[in-house]
């Protein structure tokens, strides 16, 4: 299979199969009537009436992630309400993306490291239920990190193993103050709802601190890649990659308001 050619488009990324084909709600609800509640039927004069979802209600949101993940890859997840809930096409686009950087033309396994779980006990117990729930087991190893290290020396054990990108989705902000701070900042309201515990929004000197640590820790290890969630963080993690010599590929994608 040829490399594929990074997106280079302002919006979502052209191999996402949501790219040209946003879902289409009423036909999902109809298909799983535990979404219908959270369908509202919009008519437009001279179109077809479309389904609308509401996704500043944490409970839509969550609903419409388990149908998409059902229909389109069955897969079976349980996430609490009051946990970050995925957006399925934004997190293909992340997926896209490493792909995209990833020698596609290897027939070689390739192994991948996502920070997200690793820390909360009960985020814990979701994971490796969902993995073992979904037989994949054998794909996926649940590991949770008791040290102040972002990259636990277990992963390393095996002097073999070798790691081909690392993804994470960090906590933005650095205290309660910062969260609102940041939501006072922006022009407009969010297009969905970003809800999570603790773990998930805040970490001692916020996502920046997190990354630079990253880096840090990546240097004595492998090469990673990162995405960060406040704009104000790009610059000072760029200025600390180049102080580091780390060689920069950037990329823009920008998801809709479908999920």
């Amino acid at each position: 299979m040829a490399k594929r050619k990074l997106a280079e488009t302002g919006g979502m990324h052209p191999d996402n199969p949501y790219f040209n084909s946003p879902p289409d709600f009423i036909a999902l609800a109809e298909l799983y009537p535990s979404l219908s509640p959270f369908v509202t039927r919009k008519k437009n004069p001279g179109a077809e009436t479309r389904g609308v979802i509401n996704f500043h209600d944490p409970l839509a949101l969550r609903e419409l992630t388990y149908c998409l993940l059902r229909r389109d890859f069955s897969i079976d997840l349980d996430i609490p309400i009051d946990s970050l809930c995925p957006p399925i096409p934004n997190r293909l686009n992340y997926i896209c993306w490493i792909e995209d950087l990833l020698d596609n033309d290897s027939t070689k396994e390739i192994h991948g490291i996502d920070i997200g779980t690793d820390i909360d006990d009960r985020s814990i117990l979701f994971a490796d239920s969902n993995v073992k729930r979904n037989h994949l087991d054998n794909a996926i190893n649940i590991i949770k990190n008791n040290s102040t290290d972002i990259f636990p020396e277990i992963l390393f054990i095996d002097p073999e193993k070798r790691y081909d990108f690392c993804m994470c989705n960090p906590p933005f902000y650095k205290d309660d103050q910062d969260i609102q701070d940041s939501f006072e900042a922006k022009n407009d309201l969010p297009s969905a709802v970003c809800k999570g515990t603790t773990n998930e929004m805040i970490t001692a000197g916020g996502e920046t601190q997190f990354v630079t640590q990253m880096v840090e820790e990546s240097i004595l290890h492998a090469h990673r890649i990162r995405m960060l969630g406040k704009r104000g963080s790009v610059d000072t993690i760029i200025a600390y990659l180049k102080e580091k010599k780390v060689q920069l590929l950037l990329s823009h994608l920008a998801e809709n308001d479908v999920a």
